[in-house]
């Protein structure tokens, strides 16, 4: 989201993206525009699990930082309904990055799960949008 930053003494109202928007004098910052997020991260405890818009359909990456070797496995969830699971679970070992491209063609909102087979963890990204 792109914000601009505004020093004001008076209520103002501003255009933005087409919509009339009261400018916040006590924040001091107003969206200009609401753009859906393009990649999502988030920390599992022992590595960092991301998904990215890829130019075949969403790619899904799993950095190992710490820990015992697991065995893992990708989803992706979209918001359409469907999901969509990669080639199989595949065992992740510290100091290396897991991918998997799902091409599938444009689905919309969707987000990522990591699934560890060895104690049920599970861990989600937020939603990106293709």
């Amino acid at each position: 989201m792109e914000l601009i930053e505004l020093k004001l003494s008076r209520n103002i109202v501003a255009l933005a993206s087409g919509a009339a928007v009261t400018i916040g004098i006590i924040l001091g910052v107003v969206p200009l525009s609401a753009s859906a997020a393009t990649s999502s991260c988030t920390n599992t405890g022992n590595g960092t699990l991301c998904v990215n818009i890829d130019s075949r359909g969403y790619r899904a990456q799993y950095y190992k930082s710490s820990g015992n070797p697991v065995t893992a496995d990708f989803t992706l969830y979209c918001n359409n309904g469907t999901w969509h699971g990669d080639d199989g679970a595949f065992t992740a070992t510290r100091g290396n990055t897991y991918s998997y491209v799902f091409r599938v063609a444009y689905q919309g909102s969707c987000y990522l799960k990591l699934y560890d087979r060895g104690n049920g963890g599970e861990w989600a990204t937020g939603s990106i949008q293709r």
